[in-house]
């Protein structure tokens, strides 16, 4: 079953009895902000994405069930790859992170990785170890 990010993130909300005007503030965006999220008329950055998860203690990959192809979701086909690019660099650092941890270094990876594509340029686990070695 498919679910685009607006009825994940109402349901979310739903569930811990919060109101839009609290979820906003949860991620550090404004109520109308927060509500074009909820409508699917606009995403949060990754960054707001990571920062939702943090504050619910949910691993950032738990979100949707399924892959999407609505442009208002997360890329999870970069997800995916971002996922698979942390679990590597986590275990050639033999790191041993929390998921709040893991969820904030795949945002980060998430984030490198879109903007060399946007570049045209591969991304390689030898390419992350640097930032990720920076944020741990």
């Amino acid at each position: 079953m498919k679910k685009d990010f607006g009825t994940v993130l109402k349901k979310l909300r739903a569930s811990h009895r919060l109101n839009q005007t609290q979820m906003a503030e949860l991620m550090g965006v404004s109520k109308v902000a927060y509500g074009q999220y909820e409508q699917g008329k606009h995403s949060p950055s990754i960054e707001k994405f990571a920062l939702l998860c943090e504050n619910f203690d949910i691993a950032f990959w738990d979100i949707f069930d399924k892959p999407q192809e609505s442009k208002n979701t997360i890329d999870l086909e970069i997800l995916d790859k971002a996922t698979d690019i942390s679990l590597e660099v986590q275990k050639s650092l033999n790191l041993n992170l929390n998921d709040k941890q893991k969820s904030k270094i795949t945002a980060m990876i998430y984030n490198f990785i879109v903007k060399k594509g946007s570049q045209n340029q591969p991304v390689m686990a030898s390419d992350i170890i640097p930032l990720v070695e920076w944020a741990v």
